[in-house]
């Protein structure tokens, strides 16, 4: 089974329903593709040449995202809301439900990864929320401690703006124009035989 359909004591989220389905299906399918095939094609430092041919594929996915992300959003807020109200524990039994896949599939790769790459900023700043981090109860009470109603209020309301900038965004055709641009930069880059 995949990690998303083994049954673990928690609440009923259909991660196939809600995610491979609707608005959203083709938006994660085109996501998790990219991500597969990113992680061969990106092997080592990326180049300004990698770079420059992969902007189609940013401005392919950018794209399908102003088609498809709105409605993705709705669904996703939609099934949220239908598991809230079917389970009021139900926030609490999805981050342990996590927490579980985590600890059983991602753990010791994570802190692997932190460990082989202690002193970089990456690896130290892993390091430093496994420290703080530890569980779910580690978790919820650094969020108990910061997140107040009112803070919920304006996270909601910054989720609703940044839709509307994401709409303003799509509506410009700002996303071929961004592509455009930085095939250009990439390419020039690449032309002067820079690395990253």
């Amino acid at each position: 089974k995949h990690w998303y359909q083994r049954r673990v004591r928690g609440p009923s989220f259909d991660f196939e329903s809600v995610l491979l389905s609707g608005e959203c299906r083709a938006l994660v399918r085109q996501g998790a593709c990219y991500g597969i095939r990113a992680s061969t094609y990106y092997t080592d430092v990326p180049t300004y040449a990698q770079l420059a041919a992969d902007v189609p594929n940013f401005a392919a996915l950018g794209n399908l995202a102003c088609k498809k992300a709105a409605g993705c959003f709705d669904q996703l807020r939609a099934a949220f809301d239908g598991c809230v109200a079917g389970n009021a524990n139900f926030v609490r039994d999805a981050v342990a439900r996590a927490e579980f896949l985590y600890n059983q599939d991602l753990a010791s790769t994570v802190n692997d990864f932190a460990a082989q790459n202690s002193g970089s900023l990456v690896g130290d700043l892993l390091g430093m929320a496994l420290n703080q981090f530890s569980s779910a109860q580690d978790i919820e009470a650094f969020l108990n401690m910061h997140i107040t109603e009112g803070i919920s209020a304006d996270a909601a309301a910054a989720a609703e703006e940044a839709l509307a900038i994401a709409r303003e965004w799509c509506a410009s055709g700002c996303t071929d124009k961004s592509a455009k641009f930085l095939a250009g930069i990439f390419s020039h880059m690449q032309g002067g035989s820079c690395s990253l």
